[in-house]
């Protein structure tokens, strides 16, 4: 943890806005307890001794961060390591990867109108992720914020054009 806290230390230290309730040690620690198994945001309040509104406020403020510090680590395969994948999976034997969403449940919206972020097949309101990996298990492409009324195809076409990094 302290090896990601040093990552995005200095991300953290150009945010001017409002004062925060946590460390920086307890923003990054609140943050990947999130990612790693999406507690509810009353068990991150009960845990770091913070409001429920503390803890959306601070995952909305680090997802950012995070990505800006850390996406230089997740890099695309070039072309013919794609093709040197294939093979693989025995049931896809041409698939070089996967790509699927989660969706992280979030409170109703106060401001904004809140249909947008309702999921009618999960009958929550809720921001959407994608994340593309390959048939190693490796993540090569997150990209989140999609809103809940978005189905996998809808996010999938807003998604940023995908194609491997130059070396």
């Amino acid at each position: 943890m302290l090896d990601v806290l040093q990552l995005v230390k200095d991300s953290f230290t150009q945010y001017t806005g409002r004062p925060h309730k946590l460390s920086q040690k307890n923003r990054v620690m609140l943050y990947i307890m999130w990612l790693r198994s999406y507690p509810s945001y009353h068990v991150l309040a009960l845990i770091f001794n913070v409001s429920v509104s503390t803890v959306q406020a601070e995952i909305n403020a680090c997802m950012p961060i995070f990505q800006r510090a850390l996406e230089s680590f997740v890099q695309w395969p070039a072309l013919n390591e794609w093709r040197g994948k294939r093979g693989i999976w025995p049931k896809l034997p041409a698939a070089v990867g996967a790509i699927d969403g989660t969706s992280v449940e979030i409170y109703r919206p106060q401001i904004e109108p809140q249909e947008l972020y309702y999921s009618g097949h999960r009958h929550y309101n809720a921001i959407h992720t994608q994340v593309i990996v390959d048939n190693e298990g490796s993540i090569c492409y997150v990209e989140s914020g999609f809103l809940g009324h978005q189905n996998d195809a809808q996010q999938y076409r807003m998604m940023r054009q995908i194609e491997p990094m130059h070396r």
